[in-house]
């Protein structure tokens, strides 16, 4: 993402509505590749471990949706 102006953020009110969506979408879409990578590797693990991983597959899927 390039530089922001101040001046923009001070005299453009929907800019700084912009931003502040644009900071929160990035930290959900952080969060959800880091629940994504972290239920794949409990999943992977653990068929390699002989346990049943029918529960993580379950949050694997709907984290996808």
């Amino acid at each position: 993402m390039k530089p922001v102006d101040p001046r923009l953020l001070r005299y453009a009110s929907a800019a700084r509505g912009f931003f502040a969506l644009a900071a929160v979408i990035g930290m959900l879409q952080t969060a959800v590749v880091i629940a994504f990578a972290w239920f794949l590797t409990d999943a992977i693990t653990g068929a390699l471990a002989g346990r049943p991983v029918a529960a993580s597959l379950v949050w694997l899927l709907g984290l996808a949706l």
